[in-house]
């Protein structure tokens, strides 16, 4: 995290949909176009070990981001990837263990009191 984190998030992209056979270095010859690749990281299930099917790759700079754009939905390895750039995701899927969902839990609080307070009717989610 810190400073250096967010600076290397803003330098970084999310692919998705990615071969489980892909390696690091297949990744980095797809996107070097884009500019000079500082480091690839593919995404691994803790518990298997297998692939998740998505990786992070971290530019060395930023205009290198808007140039991978280029990328999304193009094919590697017979496959259509999904390019996005990484300081968007809210949550940093390696490092969280709970169930995704786009608003941390002490967001929901306020509903769940309005709802009490019969503001929609009275009637809960069917």
């Amino acid at each position: 995290g810190g400073e250096a984190g967010m600076e290397a998030d803003s330098r970084s992209i999310h692919v998705g949909n990615v071969d489980y056979g892909a390696t690091v270095q297949e990744l980095e010859e797809h996107f070097h176009g884009c500019g000079p690749v500082n480091r690839v990281t593919i995404l691994c299930d803790k518990f298997t070990g297998h692939p998740k099917g998505f990786a992070y790759i971290e530019f060395s700079n930023k205009d290198s981001v808007k140039a991978s754009m280029a990328l999304d939905d193009s094919l590697f390895r017979g496959r259509q990837i999904k390019v996005t750039p990484k300081r968007t995701n809210l949550l940093d899927l390696e490092n969280c263990s709970l169930p995704f969902s786009p608003l941390p839990p002490f967001l929901t609080l306020p509903t769940a009191a309005a709802q009490e307070s019969g503001q929609d009717g009275g009637k809960g989610f069917a």
